[in-house]
């Protein structure tokens, strides 16, 4: 039984072994030190801003989503949810699956968030969805139970399922993505040399497993164009995985120095209050 594994180390194996696959690829000369010195971006500080859908009980979404985390509560096996329902320290650890269950997790997230792009959904509908749950005031055949409370018995198992899976599916897309792209451009290994993983995403505990942590991670090369197009490819090999782009599934890579609109920039030296 093992430990989820982490994007970095995915990186690190999957360049070394083309480094050692393309011995013609040469090191960053003084050159290309100041060069990236001459070109470099602000600094990028990470800060979403969600717009605000409307989930609210009784209506259609919010229905929805109950079905769907009723579904998948129901269908996923219990011994794949199991290690996602620990409690206390334990929560603070990440979950550990065999390598069959972690293949198993995967395969049922990715059915989830492919169904949830059939159903125009995103993962920030699931954060307001939760929001909701917890807020709500009592409506006729409610449970009296306090919704705060509810939450944990009702759904806490299945989210946290659901986003460990994501998580695994992600670094499987992000893999493959790279594979692709460094086989199709043995140029790119070495322009592109290093992977920033930010957030508390990277632990993988299982407390932290909900809708509301999002994966974001940035790559730094030396080559403005080599790392958008990186970028680009697992863009599209994420839609065509899970049915949702980066944004939907709340799913942040960043080319370093080419933020978009999802992330705030900021200047060097300058923090945010």
């Amino acid at each position: 039984m093992l430990p989820l594994p982490s994007m970095r180390q995915g990186f690190i194996t999957i360049l070394i072994g083309i480094l050692f696959a393309n011995t013609s690829i040469s090191a960053q000369t003084q050159e290309d030190l100041e060069k990236m010195g001459r070109e470099a971006k602000p600094f990028q500080f990470k800060l979403k801003f969600n717009g605000v859908g409307a989930v609210n009980p009784g209506d259609a979404k919010y229905a929805t989503i109950t079905a769907l985390l009723d579904k998948y509560k129901s269908q996923v096996p219990g011994h794949i949810q199991l290690p996602f329902k620990v409690q206390g320290p334990e929560a603070g650890q990440k979950p550990v699956l065999s390598p069959d269950q972690q293949t198993l997790l995967k395969d049922q997230s990715t059915r989830f968030f492919r169904e949830m792009a059939e159903l125009k959904l995103t993962v920030q509908d699931l954060q307001r969805y939760k929001e909701v749950f917890k807020n709500k005031n009592p409506m006729p055949g409610d449970n009296p139970i306090d919704p705060k409370i509810a939450w944990k018995g009702e759904f806490e198992g299945i989210e946290r399922t659901l986003m460990g899976g994501r998580t695994l599916m992600i670094m499987d897309v992000w893999k493959q993505t790279m594979i692709e792209y460094f086989n199709n451009h043995p140029e790119a290994v070495g322009v592109v040399y290093g992977q920033l993983d930010i957030g508390s995403w990277v632990k993988m505990n299982v407390d932290g497993l909900g809708f509301a942590a999002d994966i974001d991670f940035s790559t730094i090369a030396t080559d403005a164009a080599t790392n958008q197009a990186l970028h680009n490819l697992f863009g599209e090999n994420l839609k065509r995985a899970s049915g949702l782009g980066m944004i939907p599934i709340d799913v942040v890579h960043t080319a370093h120095g080419l933020a978009g609109a999802e992330v705030f920039i900021g200047e060097w030296g300058k923090g945010i209050c």
